[in-house]
């Protein structure tokens, strides 16, 4: 069987994850690379010269771990059918922690050339560490307790899954953007209908 074949099944089977698009830039490489390869040539040998000529080209570590965990996504599927072996896959380290955070000054220096309707995004990112994306922008008014103070994220919602909950009430500074927000979109309402 083509790689292609098992990658192309293996895209159709996950195509409604939410890491599907990430997953698209991975079966983009991996055809790239692997070309018209039948799955039995894909050997630990291929998988370890895939990977030195992804980091000879710069791809980050964490990257070329994720493709190669979409291929061996694809071969066990193919293997559950019945159509392919799974090759033993390399290990490959990945040491991304992050460095280089903003200090109170830095952040409030970019911040002051934004506009206005992303400043207070940006604050509420700075303040409580949510990924703006996925965790602050998909944010509902039902989410804030206005009593309690907190502002909630729904198990399911967040990178692992888990439910948060983060008390905004003891940062003045977040409390009033949130605040200043909520009487934005009443008086939008007010005009709007």
């Amino acid at each position: 069987m083509h790689l292609c074949c098992i990658l192309r099944a293996t895209a159709i089977a996950c195509g409604k994850r939410r890491s599907f698009p990430r997953m698209k830039t991975s079966l983009y490489a991996l055809r790239e690379f692997f070309g018209p390869s039948y799955a039995r040539d894909i050997t630990l040998d291929r998988l370890d010269v895939y990977v030195a000529a992804r980091l000879d080209a710069g791809v980050m570590p964490a990257s070329i771990r994720s493709d190669l965990a979409i291929l061996r996504r694809a071969f066990r599927l193919a293997a559950r059918a019945g159509k392919a072996i799974v090759p033993p896959f390399p290990s490959l380290q990945v040491n991304n922690t992050r460095t280089g955070f903003f200090e109170r000054e830095d952040f409030e220096a970019a911040r002051s050339h934004l506009p206005d309707p992303i400043q207070g995004v940006m604050t509420f990112a700075y303040c409580t560490g949510w990924r703006v994306r996925s965790e602050i922008l998909p944010l509902q008014w039902k989410q804030i307790d206005w009593t309690a103070g907190t502002v909630r994220l729904e198990p399911g919602t967040t990178k692992n899954d888990e439910g948060h909950m983060f008390p905004f009430a003891v940062l003045p500074e977040l409390a009033d953007m949130l605040k200043g927000q909520w009487e934005h979109t009443k008086t939008l309402q007010r005009a709007t209908g």
